[in-house]
C-alpha cells in the first residue's frame, strides 16, 4: 500500500503520465487544480479523461477551439483541459537517419492547460487566450479532471484511452490533497501510445533485400513516431523514421524496438539457412533530445513489424 500525506507530492504522482508545469492559457496557473470534483475512490479500471482532435489549427490568442469526434466522455463549461501537439515534427528526417534527433525548438510535444468557459457542438470556449500555436490534424484536446482526494484500491485503474492516429494515449488528473494506489498498476497508459508495424507475410520466402524503405510484402512495416507521414499500409521497410522503428526485410527478419529518451534495439537477422543470417532487422527507433529547457511530452516510438511467410 503506498500512502501519501503531502499534497504537492500527491500531486505529482497525478501528474505522472502528464510532465511538469509549463506555459498554460490562466495567468495565475492551476497549481494543484480546483479539487472541483471532489474526493474519488476507484475499485474498476476506468478512463477519466475525455479526448478530441482539434480540427482547425489554432494561434496565439485564439480563445476557441474547433474539435473533431470525442472519444471517451464529453466536455463542458468549466473544466480543464490540455491542448497537446502529439505527432507531427517538421521538417521529418529522412527514412534511416540515425539521430538523436533533437526536439528542443520543434512544436511537437509542447503542451498548454487551459479552463473552458463552454462547449457547444464541436467548439470549446476558453476563458483566457492561448499562448502557443497548435496545428490541427497533429494535436488533441484532453479534458483533464480535478479530484480532492484519490484513492486507488485493488482493481482500480485510471487507463488511458488508446491512440488511434488523432487523440488518446495519456493519462492526465490533478488532485489538490491525498492519492492513496492500493493497486499493482494503478495509473497506466500502458500499450496506449504510439502503434507498432504491421507483419509482413510474405509465403514467397524472399531473401537477399535491403532496402530501408523495401516495399511489402519483402519489407514490413515501420512503426508509429513523431514523423506523422512516415505510418501506414505504404510505410514499410527496415529505415527507422525518428523515433519509429523500422520492420524487418527478407526472410524472418524481426522488427526493432521504439525508441524515446533512448534508442530502440535493431530486429534480429534473417534465417540463416536461407537467407544467410543477414543484418536486415529493422532500425530500432532513434533517440529524442531536446539541449533546451523547454519541457515537452512525447510518447515512445513503436516497434517495426516483423517478417514472414504463411
Amino acid at each position: 500500500m503506498q500512502s501519501l500525506r503531502n499534497a504537492a507530492v500527491a500531486a505529482s504522482l497525478a501528474l505522472l503520465c502528464l510532465a511538469p508545469t509549463n506555459t498554460r492559457a490562466e495567468p495565475d496557473g492551476f497549481f494543484l487544480g480546483s479539487g472541483r470534483e471532489g474526493a474519488v475512490t476507484l475499485t474498476i479500471s476506468r478512463v477519466v479523461n475525455s479526448y478530441a482532435p482539434i480540427a482547425a489549427p489554432l494561434a496565439p490568442g485564439d480563445t476557441q477551439v474547433q474539435i473533431g469526434t470525442v472519444r471517451g466522455g464529453s466536455f463542458a463549461s468549466g473544466d480543464l483541459v490540455m491542448l497537446w501537439q502529439t505527432t507531427g515534427l517538421v521538417p521529418e528526417p529522412a527514412s534511416g537517419a540515425t539521430g538523436p534527433f533533437d526536439v528542443g525548438s520543434a512544436a511537437v510535444g509542447h503542451w498548454e492547460l487551459a479552463r473552458l468557459s463552454g462547449a457547444t457542438g464541436g467548439t470549446l470556449n476558453l476563458t483566457a487566450p492561448l499562448l502557443a500555436e497548435f496545428p490541427a490534424n497533429v494535436s488533441q484536446v484532453v479534458r483533464v479532471p480535478e479530484y480532492s482526494a484519490l484513492t486507488i484500491n485493488a482493481g482500480g485503474s485510471l487507463q488511458a484511452l488508446p491512440w488511434d492516429g488523432s487523440s488518446g494515449g495519456m493519462v492526465a488528473a490533478l488532485v489538490s490533497g491525498t492519492v492513496t494506489n492500493n493497486a499493482a498498476s494503478g495509473i497506466t497508459a500502458n500499450a496506449a501510445g504510439f502503434r507498432g508495424g504491421g507483419y509482413a507475410d510474405d509465403p514467397t520466402g524472399s531473401v537477399g533485400c535491403t532496402g530501408l524503405d523495401e516495399p511489402a510484402p519483402l519489407g514490413a512495416r515501420k512503426g508509429e513516431g513523431i514523423a506523422v507521414t512516415r505510418y501506414g499500409p505504404a510505410q514499410s521497410g527496415r529505415g527507422r523514421v525518428a523515433n519509429g522503428a523500422g520492420g524487418g526485410v527478407c526472410w524472418l527478419s524481426g522488427g526493432g524496438g521504439g525508441g524515446n529518451g533512448g534508442s530502440g534495439g535493431q530486429g534480429g537477422n534473417t534465417e540463416l539457412t536461407v537467407d544467410g543470417n543477414r543484418a536486415m532487422g529493422g532500425q530500432g527507433g532513434g533517440a529524442l533530445t531536446t539541449a533546451s529547457e523547454r519541457r515537452v511530452l512525447l510518447f515512445g516510438g513503436g516497434g517495426g513489424g516483423g517478417h514472414g511467410g504463411n
